[in-house]
């Protein structure tokens, strides 16, 4: 709970550094922006301060070159076209490549200026859009896993908890029913921080191990983990139709786990649809509060989120023994297991996701 607390000011914290880095990036836009404009204004003027330069050099070229020559006043040309065209006077046709060279210095300058502030400007936004990148994507990226891990954290120790009267010698367990089974303590030991805990599963060749909830509704388990909090990777949860309180098991104990990109919860459940892994890692263990259990996986397959598989009770053996050939024939590799009517099933199954699949694993209970 300490580390809990200690992640709410994390994330506390960060929050109030977003919204710096947003306040920070309006400021410096509206001074950027400022500062182009200032820039244009300084450059207009100086073109403007230039322009006149010009036009007075240009005068003063006239009034050197002026002579009283017939010949120059019928040409009907300026002083200043004269020296251009070379037929004025050497001092006037000097003072004109002055002139030209004073400009072209100005445009190349100019030219350079412009280039310095496109470059400035295109570092400073790349510059933004790196801090961007960080503040919404790197950061929050991080800040979850983070997260996932103080969630795991807390799974793993409450699961840990109930191991001290784990029975290793189930194949003996007699199957005699029990009026008043008492909760084993180790289960209570848990309850008291979440009365919603019915069992226990673990899949050692998925080195998979979590306790199971259960909630009257059934999309309550998706987002909250077993602290009841807020959480992304939920908890694995028996659905609400199936009968937790039963001792010994019977019927069908359907539960459902988020399929996580890093392997936890159920995001390592992919590993049956590959043969040699379903033929020889075959054995799932679902304790419940009175006992502990082992189970055989005789059918693994993948179906579309839309036909997301539900708790179906059946009125008669034959119906039920039915529904489970039904469920065997639907595996992507046989199994050699003789299904009774009197089996016990558990389904494993996928929260449906973006990818539209849900990965079904079917067991029955060893007796």
């Amino acid at each position: 709970m300490k580390r809990h607390t200690a992640w709410t000011a994390v994330g506390s914290g960060f929050r109030t550094f977003t919204d710096l880095c947003k306040t920070s990036i309006r400021k410096t836009a509206a001074l950027i922006k400022t500062w182009l404009h200032r820039l244009k204004t300084v450059l207009w003027q100086r073109e403007k301060t230039a322009g006149a330069a010009f036009v007075r050099v240009r005068k003063e070229a006239g009034k050197i070159g002026r002579t009283p020559s017939a010949a120059i006043h019928k040409s009907k040309k300026t002083h200043a076209e004269k020296a251009y065209d070379g037929e004025a006077p050497v001092s006037v046709r000097l003072k004109a490549i002055a002139i030209g060279q004073t400009l072209r210095m100005r445009t190349a300058g100019k030219g350079a200026m412009i280039a310095k502030v496109s470059l400035c400007t295109l570092c400073t936004l790349m510059g933004f859009a790196a801090l961007l990148l960080c503040v919404y994507t790197i950061i929050p990226s991080v800040v979850s896993d983070i997260s996932h891990f103080f969630e795991e954290d807390i799974a793993e120790a409450i699961y840990k908890r109930t191991l001290k009267d784990r029975d290793l010698t189930v194949f003996e367990q007699p199957m005699t029913e029990l009026s008043s089974t008492p909760v084993r303590s180790s289960f209570l030991s848990v309850q008291k921080d979440n009365p919603d805990i019915i069992g226990r599963l673990t899949i050692d060749a998925l080195q998979l191990g979590y306790l199971v909830v259960q909630h009257e509704n059934n999309d309550y388990y998706t987002s909250m983990g077993y602290n009841r909090k807020k959480s992304n990777k939920g908890a694995i949860y028996l659905d609400n139709a199936c009968d937790a309180t039963a001792h010994p098991p019977k019927g069908h104990y359907l539960i459902y786990g988020h399929n996580m990109a890093d392997g936890s919860m159920f995001g390592s459940l992919h590993r049956y649809l590959y043969a040699a892994f379903f033929e020889n890692c075959g054995h799932i263990r679902f304790d419940t509060l009175y006992a502990d259990f082992e189970w055989e996986v005789f059918s693994v397959y993948q179906i579309a989120s839309g036909d997301a598989f539900a708790y179906a009770p059946y009125e008669n053996a034959q119906q039920w023994l039915s529904y489970l050939q039904a469920l065997s024939s639907k595996s992507l590799f046989p199994a050699d297991i003789t299904l009774h009517a009197d089996d016990v099933l558990l389904t494993l199954g996928t929260i449906p996701s973006r990818s539209g699949e849900m990965i079904i694993v079917h067991a029955r209970l060893l007796r």
